[in-house]
């Protein structure tokens, strides 16, 4: 990203939190358009402890189109106990593909000393991305900026689960993403990478998905 380019994001960023926090929502259109990879870092930057309640107070009483961007940002403050249980108990009540495809990511995000619990919410998610295949892979495509993107984009989360950013348990779901990619010969490389995992769950999530896609 061009340095012109991070400073018209960072503005834009301030000034769609400035208008979050005094009017609760935004134009439908605006938040769609905000769903994409080159905003959520600028604007989730803007994010502060004291949003929390507006945030949630969006999340689960303000307009459904605003649900996605919300969750999103709620990423800076997913390790508190109220916005983890916000958001899994919207999660369960919510009939609506885009907030559930939304909601998933900060649900992978959690960090659970039960592995049997995490490990249902994950094998869950998964079966929900089956169900809905064509969904996920055309919204992740938009959010990352189109097919020819996304491995750059897939690597580059991987690198933060690396790092510790997220939970290794979260790597299936990234596989997931990557065959949306037009790269098919690093889309192989990652799977035979992969579904020797030491992480059971990725091994196991991992391999499913190699049967069902028929990844070979």
């Amino acid at each position: 990203m061009k340095d012109s380019d991070s400073v018209v994001y960072g503005y834009l960023a301030k000034k769609v939190m400035d208008d979050l926090r005094n009017k609760g929502s935004l134009k439908p259109e605006l938040a769609k358009e905000l769903l994409q990879k080159r905003f959520a870092e600028h604007l989730r930057n803007e994010v502060q402890k004291k949003d929390k309640m507006m945030l949630l107070s969006i999340l689960n009483s303000g307009p459904v189109h605003m649900r996605g961007l919300v969750s999103s940002l709620l990423y800076k403050l997913e390790i508190d106990k109220a916005v983890q249980q916000a958001i899994l108990e919207l999660w369960r009540k919510t009939k609506k593909y885009a907030t559930k495809h939304a909601l998933l990511w900060r649900l992978l995000d959690f960090r659970n000393d039960n592995n049997q619990l995490r490990d249902q919410l994950h094998r869950e998610i998964y079966e929900f991305i089956a169900r809905n295949w064509d969904n996920f892979i055309a919204f992740t495509t938009s959010y990352s900026g189109g097919s020819d993107r996304i491995m750059g984009y897939v690597m580059e989360q991987l690198e933060k689960i690396n790092k510790g950013h997220f939970p290794k348990e979260k790597t299936w779901v990234y596989l997931c993403v990557a065959c949306a990619s037009n790269d098919k010969t690093s889309v192989l490389k990652l799977f035979d990478k992969y579904k020797k995992s030491e992480v059971p769950i990725v091994k196991e999530l991992v391999n499913e998905l190699i049967k069902a896609r028929n990844i070979a």
